[in-house]
């Protein structure tokens, strides 16, 4: 007679414990979706520059447009995915002006990392509403997560591969190799770091589904790799090698230590006032102190001699944060934005941890200290956001020019990009390329690079031919002396907008 209520209770608790997830996951994806566009809301925000790298990808995208390919046509040191990605916005752009089409692919970019972060949230829905709001909390505030995840980078899109595919394996169903296979794939086109998670992925579908799973996961990644990438290989396959593998590892490094690297992915990321006082061996301990715990499942599934067959979810989340780790702390070059390849593994396994955790003071101190510092993160994110430059501005002085020299973040800015591949005038997709392909690049520092005669002649090129340049002032260090003269001969300073001199030839 007892044994209907109780089932109907567990039922009912059941339902209640799923509503209560579902609530839980929806709430982290709208706030990480809200921080990040609340940071276009501020004047001129969405459209004014904001990074080197996404105005040179967009200047890809827009030169793909105009029949142009990359490697064979125009130097690219990524895969073409990452181009193809935004050849969609390079045409919206095209219709109206290029940075109303690379504010589009921003927009996209803040919805992968909301995105990411429910997909964190559906991981972790297993360990509970707790775990969720401290795991795909974290990820949705994390100052250097948000600040990559305003613009479009590539990292993020590397998570979105990743998560989507340890969630169809861990489901189990026969479409998982495929869909895991394909997702990696698109990923490994956007930046070849996705080769760490394509090995991960493949050792855990063996391990859990066996190896019919594994080949079928080989086949869809091999096609999808081939169907992005293999039309470019086949047009300069010499170009495209040496750009995308032996420039990226020949490359000099940037002398960014491990100290600065982990203070990439501390949680005052965005209070520039507490990271000057914080010493970055705080950071680094931290950081090592994060990866030890999100070691402990590993650890413990070793030390029960358990095969990998038996593995939890988080002793495979483990291993993905270590191997990203190792790979960020062994790169030569190192960028905040590359942090972020190692949040998404990291926040899982910090939120299994959390949900982990069955004392209810000890829960209720972590979760505290947790919540406290999401909550710091998440007003830090906020307080960065500030007025730009109205884009306008630059607009309509390049209108009536022919050519235009800059930066291509800048010449986005300017709406001329494509302007000037009509025009043909003199200009590259990706100007600072040309470090990673001279013979002494292995040792090539910046500032070496920028006193190098190779640079110096390239730079004005852009500069000779033009009949305008918007410039930050310290690019106009970059000529030598002589060509400096030269160019403050011929040309002056109409407008000086945020950092940006609007440079106009005399003569016109």
């Amino acid at each position: 007679m007892t044994e209907a209520p109780t089932a109907h209770a567990t039922a009912a608790a059941t339902r209640e414990s799923r509503d209560r997830t579902a609530i839980a996951i929806m709430a982290v994806g709208i706030a990480a979706l809200v921080i990040r566009v609340a940071g276009f809301l501020a004047p001129g925000a969405l459209l004014w520059t904001r990074e080197n790298d996404d105005g040179v990808m967009f200047a890809g995208a827009i030169s793909m447009l105009h029949g142009l390919l990359p490697y064979a046509d125009f130097g690219y040191v990524h895969p073409p995915g990452s181009l193809l990605l935004l050849v969609p916005f390079a045409a919206w752009g095209e219709a109206t002006t290029e940075s109303v089409g690379l504010a589009g692919a921003r927009l996209l970019t803040a919805g992968v990392g909301a995105l990411n972060t429910v997909l964190i949230g559906i991981l972790l829905r297993r360990h509970g509403v707790l775990a969720i709001l401290v795991g795909a909390g974290l990820y949705a505030t994390w100052g250097m997560a948000v600040a990559t995840e305003r613009t479009y980078l590539l990292e993020p899109y590397l998570n979105l591969g990743l998560l989507i595919a340890l969630i169809v394996v861990l489901r189990g169903r026969r479409s998982a190799p495929i869909v895991a296979g394909i997702a990696l794939g698109v990923a490994l086109m956007v930046k070849y770091w996705a080769v760490i998670d394509v090995v991960l992925v493949g050792w855990m579908i063996w391990s859990r589904l066996g190896r019919g799973a594994v080949l079928r996961y080989l086949a869809a990644g091999g096609i999808t790799v081939a169907a992005i990438g293999l039309p470019f290989l086949l047009t300069d396959p010499s170009a495209m090698w040496q750009l995308t593998v032996s420039a990226q590892l020949g490359r000099a490094g940037n002398d960014v230590d491990l100290a600065e690297r982990a203070d990439y992915l501390s949680p005052y990321f965005a209070f520039p006032a507490i990271r000057d006082v914080v010493p970055t061996a705080a950071s680094a301990a931290g950081v090592v102190a994060a990866l030890v715990i999100a070691a402990f499942p590993l650890v413990g599934a070793l030390a029960r001699r358990a095969r990998p067959r038996a593995w939890p979810p988080e002793a495979w989340w483990a291993i993905a944060a270590l191997a990203h780790a190792v790979v960020l702390a062994a790169s030569g070059v190192s960028y905040y934005h590359y942090a972020v390849w190692l949040m998404a593994p990291l926040a899982l396994c910090l939120g299994a941890t959390v949900g982990s955790i069955r004392r209810t003071p000890a829960r209720r101190i972590v979760a505290g200290g947790a919540l406290a510092v999401i909550t710091l993160m998440a007003v830090g994110d906020v307080v960065v956001i500030g007025p730009r430059p109205a884009a306008s501005v630059v607009e309509d002085w390049a209108a009536d020019l022919e050519c235009v020299a800059g930066m291509p973040s800048r010449l986005v800015v300017a709406d001329h990009v494509g302007a000037n591949l009509d025009a043909g005038c003199t200009m590259d997709v990706d100007p600072m390329s040309l470090a990673l392909v001279m013979p002494d690049a292995r040792s090539l520092t910046r500032e070496r690079f920028l006193d190098s005669d190779e640079w110096r002649d390239r730079w004005w090129s852009y500069l000779d031919g033009a009949d305008g340049a918007v410039l930050d002032p310290e690019e106009v260090e970059w000529l030598d002396d002589e060509r400096r003269e030269s160019f403050e001969r011929e040309f002056e300073v109409v407008e000086r907008i945020g950092r940006l001199e609007l440079w106009s030839r005399r003569d016109r």
